[in-house]
């Protein structure tokens, strides 16, 4: 079956239906890692369907302690390979995007093998157009 491109101005949005969301997450940006917090326990908190979600109010209940759900790391200097780990430290992913190489702009995510999915499975974003990268758009 061939792929599709799918691009933002091309999936339809209800905006007739109410926004009510099921999780929400704090990213939080630390030197060379990126911590995701999982504030869904405290929803009601943080979003009301009258006056939308509460940036202070999330920032409010996060803390440097606060233990992430997940931890996206730099593996080199350049941050074009990243890992991902869950809060119990196993790895989940590994992100390559190599500035140089044969497939300029291709990011590589490669999902690892857990209990919920028996083998790895592998995910390759490509360039959207010349001169952009596959993160971009």
């Amino acid at each position: 079956m061939p792929s599709q491109s799918l691009k933002p101005e091309s999936i339809p949005i209800d905006t007739t239906a109410p926004l009510s969301p099921t999780h929400a997450f704090h990213i939080q940006y630390i030197k060379s890692s990126i911590s995701i917090l999982d504030l869904s326990p405290h929803l009601a908190t943080i979003f009301s369907s009258e006056e939308g979600p509460s940036f202070e109010k999330a920032q409010a209940l996060t803390t440097p302690s606060a233990p992430p759900v997940y931890t996206l790391k730099k593996n080199n200097l350049l941050g074009t390979h990243v890992s991902v780990t869950s809060g119990e430290g196993k790895d989940i992913a590994e992100w390559r995007s190599p500035i140089i190489s044969l497939k300029m702009g291709t990011t590589a995510i490669k999902i690892l093998p857990s209990e919920l999915n028996g083998e790895a499975e592998n995910v390759e974003i490509k360039p959207v157009g010349i001169g952009r990268r596959a993160e971009v758009g």
